[in-house]
């Protein structure tokens, strides 16, 4: 299922930040986190009121994930740099503002070039705040993306030996990012048009996959809404000539569309409030989705001692995705399917496992004396260094959990 992202900045909303769970975005990201003179982070925009907790809440009720997020292009590079010195103290923060308001994780907006070009290390200090984000933020709420701007995968625009600086960090921790807000916008040798903003989409998914990648576009007309942005091109523009292309080339499994701002989202670019949403939701319905994850949880070979994660329907259904479970290049559902990891007590065999789930929240039971049919088509590939192996493709259970009714398990080597 590809993304349709929206954020949320501006005071001067036409529609209040809980009515956005009646328009089809799937992923709310509230902006920004910032620092106050002593560091200490404070939100800063229109959603910080009494009432964010309950909205947030209203927002998750309808299916969508709601991340906070962290910068913005006016963060202050003096604060970037002291955090750098401490960033077990600011993931600390951090952790305790997602909990504490309930959100499903963090969205990194980092557009400090300081960071990039010498004057200190802002790889390697994204690349310890996300790897200590995703060992601290609690199950279902440890949704990481982040937002860079184009230039920033170009391995010409800062001339480093050792690549473009976010194809350092997703090498370094692409694994615990579920996908990338990129910018297509304010940069024009990137994104003046639809035909470039398509041709470094190609670039960048090239890098790290069209599924972890949402093409990032201004919701507004900037001639309209009295701003200075860049890269502004119409609805129709980017329906037409950005998304069509694009999922004609990956089809599902092209991550989707970021849109800055929610504010923007209605008169005077639009007619009505809720144009784009309903316009961008639209023309992604046609990427497809071949499960309707409504009814499932996950579980993967991650998270701690015998509790591994648990990835609710709601997740999924927001299009959840990371190195266990993603959309394989021909649009396909890919389980990686771990030899060691975490796992349930009395269980030595970890697992990326879909579970039916009931409408109620139950785990579901199929009884032998009813009619029950579930048609899968499948294929088993060995990767790593082994050289066979054998695993569970799919098992049936009934209200006895512990032992399934039948169970289909695959055994195979390489090249037979």
């Amino acid at each position: 299922m590809s993304h349709n992202v929206i954020y949320f900045s501006s005071s001067a909303n036409q529609i209040p930040l809980s009515g956005i769970a009646d328009l089809p975005y799937t992923d709310v990201i509230v902006a920004f986190l910032v620092p106050d003179d002593n560091l200490n982070l404070v939100g800063a925009g229109g959603a910080f009121d009494d009432n964010l907790q309950s909205n947030i809440q209203a927002l998750q009720s309808a299916g969508k994930n709601v991340l906070i997020s962290f910068g913005g292009a006016t963060f202050p590079s003096p604060a970037y740099q002291s955090y750098a010195q401490d960033v077990n103290g600011l993931v600390g923060q951090i952790v305790n503002f997602v909990t504490s308001y309930g959100f499903n994780g963090v969205d990194i907006d980092y557009e400090d070039d300081a960071g990039f070009t010498g004057t200190y290390d802002g790889i390697g200090f994204l690349s310890a705040l996300t790897n200590g984000l995703a060992q601290a933020l609690p199950s279902g709420q440890n949704i990481i993306t982040h937002a860079p701007q184009t230039p920033y995968w170009d391995p010409n625009w800062n001339n480093d030996p050792n690549g473009a600086p976010y194809t350092q960090i997703w090498q370094q921790v692409g694994n615990q990012i579920a996908w990338i807000n990129n910018q297509f916008y304010n940069n024009p040798d990137y994104d003046q048009d639809a035909a470039t903003k398509v041709s470094w989409y190609n670039n960048v998914a090239a890098i790290i996959g069209a599924q972890n990648l949402l093409a990032g576009a201004l919701v507004g007309d900037p001639a309209l809404i009295g701003t200075t942005d860049e890269g502004y091109i119409t609805l129709d523009d980017m329906i037409n000539n950005v998304i069509n292309p694009l999922i004609g080339t990956f089809g599902s499994q092209f991550g989707g569309v970021m849109g800055w701002e929610f504010a923007d989202d209605g008169p005077p670019t639009y007619d009505q409030s809720g144009a784009w949403a309903n316009g961008i939701g639209q023309a992604l319905a046609t990427s497809g989705q071949a499960i309707d994850f409504s009814i499932w949880s996950l579980q993967e070979p991650s998270g701690s001692d015998t509790s591994p994660t648990t990835i609710s329907p709601s997740q999924l259904v927001a299009g959840y995705s990371d190195a266990y479970f993603y959309q394989a290049a021909d649009g396909g559902q890919a389980f990686m399917d771990t030899q060691t990891g975490i796992t349930t007590s009395g269980s030595k065999h970890c697992r990326t496992e879909l579970r039916e789930m009931t409408s109620s929240g139950e785990q579901a039971a199929w009884a032998p004396s009813g009619t029950n049919t579930m048609d899968v088509t499948g294929q088993v590939t060995l990767l790593g260094g082994g050289s066979n192996g054998k695993v569970t493709v799919g098992q049936v259970y009934n209200s006895d959990d512990s032992i399934p009714l039948c169970e289909l398990q695959y055994s195979g080597s390489a090249g037979g």
